[in-house]
């Protein structure tokens, strides 16, 4: 997600560091983050979540937008990594 500090939420150090790099941030930076988020949200609201989520319940090819490839998911840490 464009804005967005992705961590992993199982490494506490991770997120301590995501943390302070978000609080030393310029205000101009923190601000189109904040922008962008937001227009994120407005595009993938829960109507659009629920609408794919029955399509793909249905098996219907029906429009799902763009979503992040299962990549993107392990590139950010959270594959193949014990949870605890």
């Amino acid at each position: 997600m464009k804005g967005a500090i992705i961590v992993n939420p199982y490494d506490s150090d991770e997120i301590a560091a995501a943390i302070h790099t978000a609080l030393r941030l310029p205000l101009s930076v923190r601000q189109a983050y904040h922008q962008q988020l937001i227009k994120e949200l407005h595009i993938h609201d829960s109507h659009w979540w629920s609408a794919r989520f029955l399509s793909q319940l249905s098996g219907s090819p029906g429009d799902t937008g763009a979503m992040p490839a299962a990549g993107l998911i392990d590139s950010a840490g959270f594959g193949n990594r014990p949870r605890y």
